[in-house]
């Protein structure tokens, strides 16, 4: 059966639904694959900010987060003069959230790692947007 709806009932369940289906990060029971889908629709996540005259502050974001210097970008670092208008973006893929840097002359970095392309962040992972720090929480 097929829904929209996130909400399970027990009746729906059956030992073929229970799957190795997990969230990422995930422990603990397994779940079925509707609650495993459910999920991703749902999941959301926040920026923090550790750095900075913005340090502690949190943005909430579902889908995809703008980041730049610009004041219409989800995240904005109008402070951080290494941090370009238009500088990376944020974004759900396939159950997880990914970073990518838009061209930035000062790079957006994970790991020590300059970003090139695509790179998937983890639950906790904090990257360096021009010289401000930032960590995902999936929520």
């Amino acid at each position: 059966p097929h829904s929209d709806s996130c909400i399970l009932t027990p009746d729906y369940l059956s030992s073929y639904d229970m799957c190795q289906f997990r969230m990422p990060g995930q422990t603990g029971d397994r779940i079925s694959e509707k609650e495993f889908r459910c999920r991703q629709v749902m999941m959301k996540a926040t920026i923090e900010i550790l750095s900075g005259p913005q340090d502690g502050k949190e943005i909430l974001i579902a889908d995809i987060a703008n980041i730049g210097r610009d004041e219409q970008n989800e995240v904005s670092l109008p402070t951080d003069r290494y941090v370009s208008r238009r500088h990376a973006v944020v974004r759900r893929e396939e159950g997880q959230y990914v970073l990518e840097d838009l061209g930035s002359t000062n790079g957006s970095f994970v790991d020590d790692r300059r970003v090139t392309g695509l790179i998937s962040i983890s639950n906790g992972q904090v990257f360096k947007i021009g010289r401000t720090l930032l960590r995902i929480l999936y929520r």
